[in-house]
């Protein structure tokens, strides 16, 4: 990696997602390229698009006991706070990752500026990791 794996704070703080218990799949070919398929065999958090709408971005393993997606937790108000994640390598479009998610292991094709991403508490889950656009960070996190 070109930088060192740092933690940061998220600015979500109040984030809708609907609960399914029952197993799913959910092809992000599209977005993020062929043979990206998300698998929830325990269930799935779906995370709605900004301010409550009903669609759906994408999709969110439970956590051990299925009160909240994997990395976050719910407030007061029922919906949900992300916790901190962990960023490392920044990646320029075109170039190709062989991550291990919860999912499973995906090659990720980058489309735009985008980072290494993982969950975690006090270290990062090198098994959880996620790409997010750079500028999906920025507006989601405190990065400075």
């Amino acid at each position: 990696m070109d930088q060192k794996i740092r933690k940061v704070s998220s600015k979500q703080n109040d984030v809708h997602f609907s609960y399914c218990p029952h197993p799913v799949t959910i092809d992000k070919s599209v977005e993020w390229g062929d043979g990206n398929v998300q698998q929830f065999p325990n269930g799935v958090f779906l995370k709605h698009e900004e301010n409550g709408s009903p669609n759906i971005t994408h999709g969110v393993q439970p956590n051990e006991d299925s009160t909240a997606p994997v990395g976050w937790i719910k407030n007061h108000l029922g919906t949900y706070e992300k916790k901190p994640i962990f960023i490392g390598e920044k990646l320029e479009e075109g170039m190709v990752r062989q991550i291990d998610t919860l999912d499973g292991p995906i090659e990720y094709v980058v489309r735009e500026p985008s980072i290494m991403c993982w969950n975690g508490d006090e270290e990062p889950n090198l098994k959880d990791c996620y790409i997010q656009p750079i500028k999906n960070l920025e507006a989601n996190y405190f990065t400075e």
